[in-house]
């Protein structure tokens, strides 16, 4: 048996990162974004609060790359440059054209990751259908994000 041409990438992942369960999936409403001459762009901002705690304020993004070691290269460019930024790693990682990567603390938070990203690309290509999302502010974000009642709830 042979392991994955994404073995690295998992690796990297797990190792530049304090997750410990990795979800690497393709979501059909996620690609269909990611595959859209926008790319990532219509998921770099929120437009809904419940993704916010459960997704952090911005995914990574990786452009496309082909699988194997040079993608995994390009992954752990992107964790290093969004550690730069944001000062801790990504919990979502879109890779244009391929998938989505879930980082979680445990299989159920990457599964929670994987779960409230496919919702939130189902809701950004409806909105799209009406017009254009309207986006939440940085502001609006930030605040959400320091919400005593989102703090407790992430511990639990």
């Amino acid at each position: 048996r042979q392991p994955s041409v994404e073995t690295f990438l998992h690796a990297i992942c797990l190792h530049d990162t304090e997750a410990k369960f990795i979800a690497h999936t393709h979501p059909t409403a996620v690609l269909s974004i990611l595959c859209s001459k926008l790319g990532a762009e219509p998921l770099m901002s929120h437009i809904f609060p419940e993704p916010i705690p459960i997704c952090g304020r911005a995914p990574a993004v990786i452009s496309y790359t082909d699988p194997g070691y040079k993608l995994a290269h390009a992954v752990r460019q992107s964790i290093q440059e969004f550690g730069d930024v944001y000062g801790e790693a990504p919990k979502i990682m879109l890779m244009i054209n391929h998938g989505l990567i879930a980082l979680g603390k445990s299989s159920q938070e990457a599964l929670n990751i994987t779960r409230i990203t496919d919702k939130w690309a189902r809701i950004v290509l409806g909105t799209y259908g009406l017009g254009e999302p309207n986006f939440l502010s940085s502001e609006q974000v930030n605040r959400f994000m320091k919400r005593l009642d989102e703090e407790i709830r992430q511990k639990q």
